[in-house]
């Protein structure tokens, strides 16, 4: 399942569901990230990550005067980002593998975006780790599922194809990010504790977005 979010036919459903949520049904994460940079000073962001880019678009939407730039490990991504959002809104686009990330590149944006990539992984605590190690100003994670029980993967389908997803102790998370420095700001949706909203009549449940900045 390495190359799971490799398929083209992945990120074409991923975007057709993407432009129906930002025409009038934002789901509960988005609304985390909108509190976030209207929170918090963020002139720029690398969405690691990005699959088809939609963020580029919910940020020009929101947030103009913010830069930001997505990279994906995936070429049919990008490709398909680049067409769809290039040149409307002046997104960047490019192709990048996870672990080839570096210092110098993460480095040169206020944040680091990180929208259900932590779980994609066979094992979570090492990307997680290895993020962290890179010293990025500011990460943002969200989407990241916590567990009282040990750290564990599981598969499940999405879109079609078999995927991990990642359950990260919960401990051994928080932990992971004061050892490294970071103070980290929970985001939840600020009218809904239960950080829930309704998608074409069923609920769905949101786990909170965490904002690390580097102390």
């Amino acid at each position: 399942m390495k190359d799971s979010w490799k398929n083209k036919s992945v990120f074409e459903q991923q975007l057709q569901l993407n432009l129906r949520e930002l025409d009038d049904n934002y789901p509960g994460h988005w609304f985390h990230l909108i509190t976030l940079l209207q929170s918090f000073h963020v002139s720029s962001i690398l969405d690691v990550g990005c699959g088809a880019g939609i963020y580029s678009e919910l940020i020009n939407k929101h947030f103009p005067v913010t830069a930001y730039v997505g990279c994906d490990y995936s070429q049919d991504a990008i490709d398909l980002a680049n067409k769809t959002w290039a040149d409307k809104n002046d997104g960047e686009f490019f192709t990048l593998d996870f672990w080839h990330l570096t210092h110098e590149i993460v480095s040169a944006y206020d944040m680091v975006m990180l929208n259900a990539v932590l779980d994609v992984f066979p094992d979570g605590d090492d990307a997680l780790e290895f993020i962290l190690g890179l010293n990025p100003k500011s990460i943002c994670i969200q989407r990241a599922d916590l567990t009282q029980e040990e750290s564990h993967t599981s598969q499940y389908e999405a879109y079609g194809i078999p995927v991990y997803k990642f359950h990260h102790n919960e401990n051994n998370f928080f932990e992971l990010i004061a050892s490294n420095n970071y103070k980290c700001y929970e985001i939840t949706l600020p009218y809904q504790s239960s950080l829930s909203t309704k998608t074409e009549g069923k609920l769905h449940l949101f786990p909170p977005t965490y904002y690390l900045v580097k102390e």
